[in-house]
């Protein structure tokens, strides 16, 4: 399939989007800042708790939990991750007809940029029961956590960013990896923005095949 037909199939409202941190690019935060990535997150962390930049993510993240307080913990995701304005191409793509969206990000670019074009979309969690989302209008699955529904209860299970939260989140054990295998089969084209391929439990998912890979940019 070429990258053309790809495309028209997006537009015909067959194909399905999932976007990693790459995607989140020249959005801006309600601190006025561009969002931080993964390796921008981890420092952040390391500085605001005195340890090594060179700590693990995790590692970082229950440094501060421990010294600051799981409140304190929330308020900074929330601040680095509710975006105010996003850029044009996220509009853009915003406008195509997604079957479906997937995202390993805990921002609301996605849900942003839709309500810039004036379309609905409706963000879950894998800890949500499937059998009680509506499957209208789009969904936008959110494997790693969302800023918008994060609190006290769900931080430490929900949001993939402490070590406790890691072994205690797994996209392969939810009824979700069932739905995004139903997902990736149906669609007629499959299109990944911004995201590397790091998360093992995704790669598991996929275990593209040659038909998959056919339809996949």
């Amino acid at each position: 399939m070429t990258l053309e037909e790809g495309i028209q199939k997006a537009l015909d409202g067959d194909s399905i989007l999932f976007v990693g941190s790459g995607f989140s690019l020249d959005a801006i935060n309600i601190r006025n800042s561009p969002l931080k990535s993964t390796k921008q997150l981890k420092k952040h962390f390391s500085k605001l708790s005195g340890i090594s930049e060179d700590t693990s993510l995790e590692d970082a993240a229950e440094v501060y939990l421990d010294k600051f307080g799981i409140d304190a913990l929330i308020e900074e995701i929330k601040n680095e991750y509710t975006v105010i304005s996003v850029s044009k191409y996220h509009d853009d793509i915003a406008r195509i007809p997604w079957k479906r969206v997937y995202t390993t990000n805990y921002d609301n670019v996605i849900e942003k940029s839709f309500g810039n074009v004036m379309k609905r979309i409706t963000p879950v969690t894998i800890n949500q029961n499937i059998s009680s989302i509506p499957k209208h209008p789009t969904l936008c699955i959110h494997l790693n956590g969302y800023v918008e529904t994060l609190n006290r209860n769900n931080i430490l299970t929900e949001l993939k960013l402490t070590e406790s939260s890691y072994i205690t989140t797994s996209i392969i054990d939810s009824s979700w990896a069932a739905y995004f295998r139903h997902d990736i089969r149906l669609a007629r084209s499959i299109f990944f923005i911004g995201y590397s391929g790091y998360d093992l439990d995704i790669k598991r998912i996929l275990a593209y095949s040659d038909t998959i890979k056919q339809k996949t940019f």
